[in-house]
């Protein structure tokens, strides 16, 4: 009923949701261990994805806005926001989809063609916002990768050095060979 499955409900739903899948999106996952301040393992529970929790956050509103062309916008809006944020290729691929899937459902849902192409302009921002997401995720893993070159290739004084490898567990680096 419109009283209870208002719009602005919707859309504040969605503010909070997005708040926090745009923390999700920017950091590491947890994974599904979790370990005391002695290094003693604690618990092990399933862990979650980013896809599930996509999935989660706007599927059933997503279903349940037909027609409601702000609903659809506010999805995106929030879609875009989360993207721009996104540094895993395979977080930025499931916003992807999902922005697909809003636009599909409003193709066939939103009546006012003003109204679509409204929705267009919003979807293309979420495009945008992922292949700018796309494009800081390789500049940074092109920084990184130069910086472990340098590090390898190169002493402390600036002359060529001993090979470096960083133990993946403890971070701390080591001569070899």
């Amino acid at each position: 009923s419109p009283g209870i499955n208002d719009p602005f409900t919707a859309m504040t739903c969605l503010d909070r949701l997005g708040s926090a899948l745009y923390r999700l999106a920017s950091r590491d996952l947890p994974g599904d261990r979790r370990i005391d301040d002695d290094g003693l393992l604690r618990l092990v529970m399933p862990a979650f994805s980013f896809e599930e929790t996509v999935h989660t956050a706007f599927t059933q509103i997503r279903q349940n806005a037909r027609g409601s062309s702000a609903v659809h916008a506010r999805l995106l809006e929030t879609m875009a926001s989360v993207a721009a944020v996104a540094c895993r290729a395979d977080d930025r691929d499931v916003i992807g989809r999902h922005a697909a899937r809003v636009m599909r459902a409003a193709t066939l849902e939103v009546a006012e063609s003003d109204d679509r192409r409204w929705l267009q302009r919003l979807h293309a921002e979420v495009q945008a916002a992922l292949r700018r997401a796309a494009q800081e995720a390789e500049a940074t893993t092109t920084k990184t990768e130069i910086g472990t070159r340098m590090r390898t290739n190169t002493a402390s004084d600036g002359s060529p050095g001993a090979e470096v490898e960083a133990n993946s567990e403890t971070g701390i680096e080591h001569a070899t060979g």
